[in-house]
């Protein structure tokens, strides 16, 4: 017993020995301080949603780099927002709910103002939890009923309805549609929200002049899809649409490629990103010939002022020979969440900027040129930036323009 005494009475003695040395290093470093010390830089804190790991790492990682990238032009090239810095935090999400769940409660406990998003099923889950804690959302697609929240919104997009989706590309088909009987469609997807958003937009088959053969849906990361295939492609379609990202949409485009699907006279389209230049280099030949409606330039278009400028600081910040569509999103997100803080500090000042005010400047977005899509805005009516379409054709590895920018199909989607 008195050892163990000794012993303890040894330990707070070096304790109390070591605090004090604490105390007296930082008497000596704030003794040492100037007394007209400036004060911290100002800075509004941006979370990142990341997705640098998991099933959807093949593009969540060049996602979150051109966020984190174009955060850092503004910051360093343009001298942030009016002298203010954007800081950028992060969590590795994977793109799922539950890491997003975290993310959100930490971002919230760190001051962060705005957060951003790359998946479709943490958007719509945590919706109410935005409009609960007041915590304004960019996501990088559109806004679907579930994101919608009264009396104002707090979840915003940046492209196009999903549901109009197929509607766009079917409108493409329709115009250049030459036989006497109507087109037919089929579609397959994995289980994920975005895949039953995209389903919505074949209720207006009718309506738009196409016949609907059905759908096939896998698991969210399938292994194999030749049974999916195959039982769709006996329907005799004229277009498979796909939509599916990441590791999944290697295997469901190796699949069609291995199965032949291409030969058997199916044209072939999926949706925005989900064929992205990232996806591209690992299937290689078996993307060829693939159509893909795009809510944004390729890396071909370097005459589109913003591919040419994220193309120079992703090879000067990492090296990139070339930047891709899930990188120019990134990017996207980032400049249209840089205006939402620009005008909301135009609105309240620096000093009285919250939450509420960067979902009123996001709201509040005008004729905002980001050199990637044409001019656009936001609003609580519109809550998505841009609404327009292209559609590119894999040729030799890349991803080549068949049409221009495309205004909306002539459908209407209500999401209220």
């Amino acid at each position: 017993m008195e050892g163990g005494e000794m012993k303890r009475e040894g330990l707070k003695k070096v304790t109390l020995g070591l605090v004090a040395v604490g105390l007296s290093l930082t008497l000596l470093v704030t003794g040492a301080m100037p007394s007209h010390a400036t004060p911290a830089e100002k800075e509004v804190r941006v979370g990142i949603r990341a997705i640098f790991t998991g099933p959807l790492a093949s593009v969540g990682v060049p996602w979150s780099h051109g966020q984190l990238d174009c955060i850092r032009y503004i910051n360093e090239e343009r001298g942030g927002i009016g002298g203010i810095n954007i800081h950028p935090m992060w969590e590795d999400t994977k793109g799922l709910v539950p890491g997003t769940i975290t993310a959100h409660k930490r971002f919230k406990a760190a001051g962060v103002v705005l957060e951003t998003e790359a998946s479709s099923t943490p958007t719509e889950t945590l919706a109410p939890m935005m409009q609960r804690d007041e915590m304004p959302l960019l996501w990088d697609a559109s806004i679907t009923r579930l994101m919608v929240t009264e009396p104002l919104q707090w979840t915003f997009g940046l492209s196009p309805q999903i549901e109009l989706w197929i509607p766009y590309y079917m409108k493409w088909v329709l115009d250049n549609w030459t036989e006497p009987r109507p087109p037919r469609l089929g579609y397959i997807f994995y289980e994920f929200a975005s895949g039953y958003m995209v389903l919505e937009g074949c209720e207006f088959a009718d309506e738009m002049g196409f016949e609907f053969v059905g759908y096939e849906v896998t698991s969210f990361t399938p292994i194999d899809t030749t049974t999916e295939w195959l039982r769709l492609a006996a329907k005799e379609p004229d277009f498979i649409f796909m939509s599916c990202y990441g590791m999944a949409a290697v295997c469901f485009v190796k699949d069609a490629a291995r199965l032949g699907i291409q030969e058997k006279g199916i044209t072939l389209c999926c949706g925005p990103n989900t064929l992205s230049e990232d996806i591209l280099r690992i299937v290689g030949r078996d993307g060829e010939g693939w159509y893909i409606t795009s809510a944004l330039p390729s890396n071909v278009e370097t005459e589109a002022p913003g591919v040419k400028l994220a193309m120079h600081y992703g090879n000067k910040y990492r090296g990139l020979e070339e930047v891709t569509q899930w990188y120019l999103t990134g990017w996207l997100q980032a400049l249209v969440g840089g205006e939402s803080i620009r005008l909301a500090i135009q609105q309240v000042g620096y000093e009285n900027l919250t939450r509420r005010a960067i979902r009123d400047g996001l709201a509040s977005i005008k004729d905002f040129d980001t050199g990637l899509v044409p001019p656009s805005y936001m609003s609580d009516e519109k809550p998505w930036f841009s609404d327009v379409i292209k559609i590119h054709q894999v040729q030799e590895g890349k991803m080549l323009p068949v049409t221009d920018w495309m205004p909306p199909p002539g459908v209407t989607y209500p999401i209220r």
